[in-house]
């Protein structure tokens, strides 16, 4: 004998929160025992949950009025509906997910969608700094939204690196900052950490990079060198390589362990080893592999 079909429960439209809150309550158990039924009929994957059968499913989310408005507001600035950029956060989130790696107890990297390609087309950016950002090898790229600020937000000492990097990058190499100066603003933060803000770079360029933050360091803390941690994360563009991806390395420990570290990631994204320089200014080269003439 056929089962008999389960009646499909229909969400109404409700004209206030306390409304919706109190239908969830009421049919709780209507809910989960679909839920179950839809699960022994049809496989629940990863993938069916984030696309579902159709190119977009309605799924009923319970979020803060706090949350809701910063996403109404951090959408605004980049044109987009908010529940298209909700949507971009989770498959970032996902991206993210899918794809990382620990290369020790200091630094560990996570795949992202925040490249080249997603800041030179930013809404927040005039379309002159998305061209300058299009052609840079290096970018400063800002946290968006703090507390109640919405707007980019780097760590303090952003601009003293900034221009560090223009003076001392090899002939040839640009360098740009991801931000209008109207909305560029500085943000310090309490305590001993050193922040350094988040830098875009393509993946040839990453060595050079991490040389160029690493002498900044030294002219910046000096003797306190080997006594500072240091916060820092670099994203790496491979759009023009073989396997096509952005990859953000988060370094968190030392200061004179960072260049260390960073080039060992490297190494690791890359699969090709990289020379690197200790913090004494000694360059130092792995153990090289025979090649053929």
């Amino acid at each position: 004998m056929a089962k008999a079909k389960m009646k499909q429960v229909v969400i109404p439209k409700f004209s206030s929160e306390a409304e919706e809150a109190a239908w969830w309550d009421t049919h709780r158990p209507e809910i989960e025992a679909e839920i179950r039924n839809r699960i022994k009929t049809k496989p629940l994957t990863l993938d069916n949950l984030v696309r579902g059968a159709k190119p977009s499913q309605p799924v009923t989310l319970r979020v803060s009025q706090e949350d809701l408005e910063r996403a109404r507001r951090l959408a605004a600035r980049r044109g987009l509906g908010y529940q298209t950029y909700i949507k971009m956060l989770l498959r970032n989130a996902l991206g993210e997910e899918s794809a990382e790696g620990v290369v020790n107890d200091l630094c560990s990297y996570v795949e992202v969608q925040t490249g080249f390609a997603y800041w030179s087309n930013a809404e927040s950016l005039s379309r002159e700094t998305q061209m300058a950002v299009q052609r840079s090898d290096i970018v400063l790229v800002p946290a968006e939204g703090f507390g109640d600020y919405v707007g980019p937000v780097f760590p303090k000492g952003t601009d003293e690196l900034f221009q560090f990097l223009r003076t001392n990058a090899p002939a040839g190499m640009s360098v740009e900052l991801a931000a209008e100066d109207a909305d560029y603003k500085e943000l310090t933060l309490h305590g001993d950490t050193v922040y350094i803000a988040s830098v875009l770079v393509r993946l040839l360029v990453a060595p050079v990079a991490v040389g160029l933050i690493v002498e900044h360091l030294r002219n910046r803390l000096g003797s306190r060198l080997g006594k500072t941690e240091v916060r820092a994360s670099m994203i790496l563009d491979q759009s023009d390589g073989p396997n096509s991806k952005t990859l953000r390395m988060s370094y968190e420990g030392p200061a004179n362990e960072f260049e260390k570290t960073m080039h060992e990631a490297l190494s690791i994204i890359s699969g090709a080893h990289t020379p690197t320089h200790d913090l004494s200014g000694e360059k130092t080269h792995p153990q090289s592999v025979n090649q053929g003439k």
